[in-house]
């Protein structure tokens, strides 16, 4: 089961494993889907939760922490993790960087949570 370190981030979350995204709408979907995906190599592993927050995943201790090194993610930073992960190689369904200046960041997360969920 997923804990968490000092508080739980605003969901839905984008983790990024390797060069796999997991997307969850709940600690509960983000256990079931840690669970599905196979082993894990233990370490820390990227999430950015709605408000663009960084969070790391340490997978040796299960747990979810707003201590990590990348404090703020960007729209584009986010657009460019799905647009470069093994899914888009595979299917060609990128997510549009043009005009994201009228998209607010907890939309584009939505959506690309929405999109690797969907895949």
């Amino acid at each position: 089961m997923v804990e968490y370190l000092l508080r739980k981030p605003k969901y839905p979350i984008i983790c990024r494993i390797d060069n796999t995204l997991l997307a969850a709408k709940s600690g509960a979907e983000l256990d079931l889907k840690l669970k599905t995906i196979g082993p894990i190599t233990d370490g820390n592993y990227d999430v950015i939760d709605v408000a663009g927050e960084g969070w790391w995943l340490n997978t040796e201790y299960m747990v979810v922490s707003p201590i990590c090194v990348k404090k703020k993610w960007t729209k584009k930073e986010i657009i460019q993790l799905y647009n470069n992960s093994r899914y888009v190689r595979e299917t060609g369904k990128k997510y549009s960087e043009k005009s994201l200046s009228t998209k607010r960041l907890d939309r584009i997360v939505v959506d690309v949570a929405k999109l690797i969920s969907d895949s």
